[in-house]
Formats: C-alpha cells, structure tokens, sequence
C-alpha cells in the first residue's frame, strides 16, 4: 500500500515537472483572473512577449517626464482592456490575435525608447532612419511605423488627421496615424482593417515634414514590404489522390 501511495505521488510530481512553464509572464500566472491571462500562461512564446512588454513600459516610464507618465499610463490600461475584449477566444485564435497585439504593442514602446536627446542629428536635412514592416514575407498586421532622425513634434496631442500625413500607401490603408513618441509616427490600422495576406505594400511619403529644430524632409522617401502568403493544407483530396 506505500509503495502504491509513493509510486502515486511520484508520477504527480513527474507530471508537474513536465508541465513547468519555461518561462513566467509579468504576472503571477495563480493568480489570473481571465482567460487572456490563462492563455497567456499556458504559452512560453505569449509569456516571452508579456514579460517583454513589461519590461519595455517600465523603462520608457523611467524616461518620461511626470506630466506624460499619467497619459501613458492611462493609454497602457486601455491597451490591456482592448486586448482582453479582442482576445476573448479560444485556442489558436486566442495566441494569434495576442501575439500580434502583444508585437505592435511591443514595438510602440520601443519606437518610445528609441529616441535619445543626445544623439540628435544636427544635419540641416531631415531623415527616415527606418520604416517597418520591411521585407517579404511579414506578418498580416496592424501597423506601419516611420522612424525620423530628431524630434518631429513636441509632446502632446499625438493622434494626426490624413490630410496632414504626406505619406501614401497602395493598396490603399485606413490609417489612423499617431505620434508613438516625438519621432516616430505611426499607420495603425483597426482589426476590420488589418493588412491582407500576399500582398505588396509600396508606400511613398513626399517631402514637407519639418522637425522641431527646422530640419525638412527634403527628398521623397519611398518603401516597399509584401505581407505573406496563407497556408494552404491538403486533406481529404490530397488522400483522394493516388
């Protein structure tokens, strides 16, 4: 009878080892409250990308001055609650749409980082240092950002309307465009407005667009990235076929 109580308690115990997460999410994972959040501890790659995330705000707040730390703060629990209404699903869906909320969320924080008063260009010609996404075969996502030089804009309002970005886009995009930080403006696009799959996106954005300290976009820019194509599996007329 202790021999079987033992063996029990041994194969517990296997089993609980070989369900450890590798990695921890920002979170105590006994402690989830919703099933994003369950979602989120049953994945190492979902669990990567929250605690990623966390440490990314937490250093961008650490940079920010106090009268931007509440806006901020007010714009990531927002994020947290668009992300817990979007992501309300089940099983791959569920890892799908966070791991892309949790990318271009990712890469807003870090378009906020990556700005360094010290490094500022005092060339009298303003510059693009990068526009992402970029390539073939990127993922189908919500979001273009344009990385400039300098600081473009101060803080403050950072939603812009259309008519006021010089930029285009074909096949043509419902951007919402956005300051993510004084020198990185943004294309977000809603879910309903998501990028298609194998499709080539050139963008262009003309010249006009002056920084802070006077430094105009002087050449027009132009950009190219082509989303990837969708798996396509075979199954009962792949079997059908000799």
């Amino acid at each position: 009878m202790k021999k079987t109580i033992f063996a029990v308690a041994v194969l517990i115990l296997l089993n609980a080892v070989g369900h450890a997460r590798a990695v921890e999410p920002s979170f105590d994972c006994a402690k989830a409250s919703n099933r994003v959040e369950r979602e989120i501890c049953r994945s190492d790659k979902l669990a990567r990308q929250d605690l990623k995330l966390s440490r990314l705000y937490n250093n961008v707040m650490d940079k920010l001055t106090d009268d931007v730390k509440a806006e901020t703060k007010a714009e990531q629990r927002a994020w947290l609650k668009s992300r817990n209404k979007e992501c309300n699903l089940y099983g791959n869906k569920a890892e799908q749409c966070l791991m892309e909320l949790y990318r271009e969320r990712n890469t807003e924080l870090s378009a906020m980082m990556a700005f360094d008063s010290s490094n500022v260009s005092t060339d009298k010609e303003l510059k693009i240092l990068r526009i992402t996404p970029k390539g073939n075969d990127v993922p189908a996502g919500r979001q273009v950002v344009f990385q400039f030089d300098r600081p473009v804009v101060p803080i403050g309002r950072m939603e812009r309307d259309q008519k006021d970005i010089p930029v285009t886009i074909s096949p043509l995009l419902n951007c919402e465009w956005r300051w993510l930080n004084t020198s990185a403006l943004a294309c977000q696009l809603r879910e309903e407005d998501a990028m298609t799959q194998a499709t080539e996106y050139e963008i262009v954005m003309k010249p006009g667009i002056t920084a802070e300290n006077g430094a105009r976009l002087s050449r027009e820019v132009s950009h190219s990235f082509t989303t990837t194509r969708p798996k396509v599996t075979c199954r009962l007329i792949c079997r059908m076929i000799p």
